[in-house]
């Protein structure tokens, strides 16, 4: 297991590896242990969600939402399978805690939008996995999770330093478009959508 903290935001790998017919699945027990809420175009996260508690500081509100890449590597899977399904974005429910008040609407929605973040990074993720798939072994496969998490925790910083963590309304809802418009881009590359067929090149 592998776990990258990014301030508000936490990325953990399960790694999957293949020796003869077997897989290995390292730190699967821990994971599974915990119960998680994948990513979803029609879910929002809600205050429900977050089950850890909150310390109580005394000044401010604050709010800690937890969400975690996962991928199975098998060699087979990602060569002639959907390449998609290997890799999941969810948000941990028993590690997130969120301190109930005044702002918690404004603190949901700064939640949500780190959580479409991880989504968006998830989705780059699989890009690269189809794209290098008859190439793809272990090692790549921990390289591309490298580089997508180093872009994703540069872009998490620009959007909290920006918005303030999520209290400047203007800048809160320029992200939310953007973010939609940079999920867009990657929509072949959502954990149900089948990526796109290349082109054959005409002789």
């Amino acid at each position: 297991m592998k776990r990258i903290p990014l301030g508000c935001l936490t990325l953990e790998m399960k790694f999957l590896s293949v020796i003869l017919p077997c897989l290995l699945l390292f730190s699967f027990c821990n994971v599974q242990a915990q119960s998680k809420i994948e990513w979803s175009a029609e879910y929002e996260l809600q205050a429900s969600d977050f089950k850890a508690p909150a310390p109580n500081t005394g000044t401010q509100q604050t709010i800690f939402p937890s969400t975690f890449i996962e991928y199975q590597f098998a060699n087979y899977q990602v060569m002639f399978g959907n390449s998609n399904k290997v890799i999941s974005c969810s948000f941990q429910p028993l590690s997130s805690w969120l301190d109930e008040g005044p702002a918690t609407e404004m603190l949901l929605k700064y939640a949500q939008a780190n959580f479409d973040l991880s989504e968006l990074s998830a989705r780059k993720l699989r890009k690269k996995f189809y794209e290098n798939r008859m190439t793809l072994n272990a090692a790549k496969a921990e390289m591309y999770y490298s580089e997508v998490s180093e872009e994703m925790t540069a872009l998490i910083s620009r959007y909290a330093k920006e918005t303030d963590f999520g209290n400047i309304q203007e800048k809160q809802d320029e992200w939310e478009v953007y973010i939609q418009e940079l999920l867009a881009e990657y929509a072949d590359f959502c954990k149900s959508c089948k990526p796109p067929k290349r082109k054959k090149k005409k002789k």
